[in-house]
């Protein structure tokens, strides 16, 4: 593994610090010593919103949440680079409410294997690796998981990108929430809206991460796949 990182590339440097020497202190960390920062839309039970510990003023249905920075938006501009396709396994919730995540696979006859119990749960979570690009121009790397009734969404993503007939980096889609109903409940889910091409910078960027992330030189953390829920953070969607 190279010591390329996954990072997050400021807006505007003061004048004495764009002609610094990089990023020195962080020459040891590699992509396994840190977090994609994972983008969750908020529900009606998530801890942003219904507890009291972990609420965060202003949290809405429907927005979206930064898990890294606690930023929250209601739309972004994203750019996808990259796919990745993993199954989870997780025990019963409501069995085994103190038990974690058993794992994160790469196909389901692994996830399967991984089973400690007949009941529990393997997930597919299909996740986009992006780039939030900010109307000043910032661009900040993220993963958007979409398991459950995300990955509806997530075909959806998928096909606006191949009919664009480029690179998916470079394509823009505006990101907004809209509310859905299923026979469990009323649900916020993602959606992506084509907004054209991107700048030439961006464009570079985004095939940048790409041959990283493409290559195996840069590893993306379990941490920024799995989707632990939007009901109460502790597990995998427990309704939806």
């Amino acid at each position: 593994m190279t010591k390329k990182q996954l990072a997050t590339t400021a807006e505007q440097l003061p004048a004495y610090l764009a002609q610094g020497q990089g990023a020195r202190g962080s020459e040891q960390v590699e992509s396994d010593d840190m977090q994609l920062p994972r983008i969750k839309i908020l529900q009606a039970l998530s801890p942003e919103i219904s507890k009291a510990d972990r609420k965060i003023p202003g949290a809405e249905i429907g927005m979206f949440v930064n898990t890294l920075t606690g930023e929250m938006f209601e739309s972004a501009t994203i750019v996808p680079v990259y796919f990745v396709k993993k199954w989870m396994t997780w025990p019963d919730r409501d069995k085994r409410p103190t038990e974690q995540l058993r794992g994160v696979f790469d196909d389901e006859v692994e996830a399967t294997r991984a089973k400690l119990y007949d009941d529990d749960l393997v997930q597919y979570t299909p996740t986009h690796i992006v780039l939030i690009v900010s109307e000043a121009g910032g661009i900040e790397e993220a993963s958007i998981p979409c398991p459950s009734t995300k990955i509806k969404v997530s075909k959806q993503l998928n096909s606006l990108i191949r009919m664009g007939k480029v690179d998916s980096f470079a394509q823009s889609f505006t990101m907004t929430s809209v509310n859905e109903t299923n026979a469990k409940g009323d649900f916020a889910n993602f959606r992506f809206t084509p907004a054209g091409f991107v700048s030439e910078e961006v464009y570079r960027y985004g095939e940048s991460l790409y041959e990283a992330l493409h290559s195996g030189s840069v590893n993306i953390s379990d941490d920024s796949l799995v989707d632990t829920g939007d009901d109460d953070g502790e597990g995998p969607p427990a309704g939806f």
